[in-house]
């Protein structure tokens, strides 16, 4: 009885991974507008009435992938601030953290710049998702390294607040610009352009 459970379970939880997949493949091919539930059925091999189960509506889908990638980006802060070294080397630790995530899962980038492009937080909003929930913790975090890095004089003395904002809206810039060819990119070019947004002269080679 015991065994049967377990396997359920882990039945359950793969279905649920190739759905969220398979909604991602989708979204960033087709756009989430354009994109039915039917279609993420289809790319997961499974029934519509099976994705049902699981996600009874699209925003259901759109807020789980949303909520994932953020949290993978909060684990990069929290894990970089956990770092030895100064307060730079934690802030170049998540830039480089940022580069790879969004190198290795372009379509969450993909998603995420489109729906920027389509209002931002309106169009979040008019889904009923809160924008401002999905990247208050990686906002927070953020918001504790750069007052370490202002108390150290590490980059430009402003606001933490301000640096963090800075931060998060350079790297949405990258995604919307470049979201087709960032694995073209070399990194130490974005890490070097992060850095003198934030006032940090000093320049880091790859």
């Amino acid at each position: 009885m015991g065994r049967n459970k377990e396997q359920n379970e882990k039945n359950r939880e793969k279905s649920r991974a190739a759905i969220i997949s398979a909604a991602k493949k989708c979204f960033a091919e087709t756009g989430y507008v354009n994109t039915k539930m039917s279609d993420v059925a289809k790319a997961a091999g499974m029934s519509y009435g099976n994705v049902y189960w699981y996600f009874p509506t699209k925003e259901e889908l759109l807020k789980t992938i949303l909520q994932d990638g953020f949290a993978a980006r909060e684990k990069i802060i929290a894990d970089s601030s956990l770092t030895g070294g100064s307060s730079i080397d934690k802030i170049g630790a998540i830039i480089d953290g940022y580069i790879n995530l969004y190198r290795n899962d372009s379509e969450f980038a993909a998603i995420y710049t489109s729906l920027l492009a389509l209002g931002g937080t309106e169009f979040f909003r008019s889904l009923g998702l809160d924008a401002e929930s999905l990247v208050r913790g990686q906002s927070e975090l953020l918001i504790s390294v750069f007052k370490l890095a202002v108390q150290q004089r590490t980059v430009v003395g402003i606001a933490p607040e301000t640096l963090s904002a800075l931060f998060l809206s350079f790297f949405n810039g990258v995604m919307i610009t470049y979201r087709n060819q960032l694995a073209l990119l070399p990194q130490a070019e974005i890490r070097n352009s992060a850095l003198r947004l934030i006032g940090q002269e000093s320049v880091f080679y790859l």
